[in-house]
């Protein structure tokens, strides 16, 4: 379920599956950060691996743009104090998977990987 696309050297569109292989959201959002990628993922190590290779390998081919499309948001939110105690995007979304996210943003700076959208 998911693929991505080569648009010439402009872009390349790496398409995710955010809801088939994920875990049950964590019961809040500081609950969620205490858990490791092991046991509450959004996309998998399976394809966690892909989309980093793509990125990669887009990077490596001197592809201009990456762009990452998914059903939920890849965002953080503001701390909680600053929303009066709520979260922006919350549980449902990548940003309530802290570990896997954390995964892909360290590789991501690691590898010096640019202009992803």
């Amino acid at each position: 379920l998911y693929k991505s696309f080569r648009f010439g050297n402009l872009f390349d569109l790496v398409m995710l599956d955010a809801r088939s292989q994920r875990t049950e959201d964590p019961e809040n959002i500081t609950y969620g950060a205490t858990l490791s990628a092991d046991e509450h993922y959004v996309f998998g190590e399976t394809q966690r691996s892909w989309m980093l290779n793509e990125l990669q390998t887009s990077q490596d081919d001197g592809v201009q743009w990456r762009i990452l499309g998914t059903d939920d948001n890849f965002g953080q939110s503001a701390p909680p104090a600053a929303l009066a105690g709520d979260v922006f995007f919350g549980t449902d979304n990548i940003e309530g998977y802290d570990a896997e996210r954390q995964i892909i943003l360290d590789y991501i700076v690691d590898n010096g990987i640019t202009n992803i959208v």
